[in-house]
């Protein structure tokens, strides 16, 4: 055995790394040059902001949709 092998990692840890890898990618940032950790942290979270918006804007649509659909059968 070697015994200097990392454990695998459980379900709920691939998971939550999944989600990063994925809650990154929806982000998109580009490399910015000569920009400090301290930006790049605001400008990430000022996209996340954002991308949080939109998608609350889309489920309000679909639900006033769904509702004034339900409203006219």
């Amino acid at each position: 055995r070697n015994s200097n092998r990392v454990p695998a990692a459980s379900n709920g840890e691939q998971s939550e790394l999944l989600l990063a890898r994925v809650g990154r990618a929806a982000l998109a940032l580009p490399d910015v040059d000569d920009e400090t950790e301290d930006a790049r942290g605001i400008r990430g979270a000022s996209a996340a902001n954002g991308l949080v918006f939109r998608l609350l804007f889309l489920w309000a649509v679909v639900i006033a949709a769904m509702t004034l659909y339900g409203a006219m059968v």
